[in-house]
């Protein structure tokens, strides 16, 4: 109940955010969070998908930069109090068994490897899929010169 209290928060305070800085910001604070769990089931799979996060996030600010045009920044701190104070309550609340995920349900995602095994097949041939289908000259960030 708490990971879900927590992944709301991160996820419904972008709402109340209005520029690409600030929306980068709380999406790389929700990328730390959700890594740092993933890493404390298993280190490999942390980095990897800090890693892949990383990318994701790289490619949103580069079209963000490149489709809006620059503006003056309207930060308000306000709009980061949900995101820290469910922090807060996460580790004032937070015992040791909570983290101890060797009986989790988690752990059982990892015994199922033709299943894991399956979803990465999917996940190639849609990367497959999707380099076939795109055309490198007309890109979203190419410009039609003529």
């Amino acid at each position: 109940s708490i990971f879900f209290f927590l992944s709301l928060t991160s996820v419904l305070h972008f709402i109340f955010l209005s520029n690409p800085f600030s929306l980068g910001l709380s999406i790389f604070l929700t990328i730390i969070w959700f890594s740092a769990l993933m890493g404390s089931i298993s280190s490999f799979i942390g980095i990897i998908l800090f890693l892949v996060y990383v990318g994701g996030t790289m490619v949103l600010v580069m079209y963000c930069f490149m489709l809006t045009p620059l503006q003056l920044m309207n930060f308000c701190p306000c709009t980061m109090v949900p995101f820290f104070s469910a922090g807060v309550i996460f580790f004032m609340t937070s015992n040791s068994k909570m983290w101890n995920f060797s009986s989790s349900s988690i752990m059982e995602l990892y015994f199922h490897s033709d299943i894991i095994f399956l979803v990465g097949v999917v996940l190639f041939l849609v990367m497959l899929a999707v380099v076939e289908v795109v055309d490198y000259s007309k890109g979203a960030l190419r410009w039609d010169v003529m």
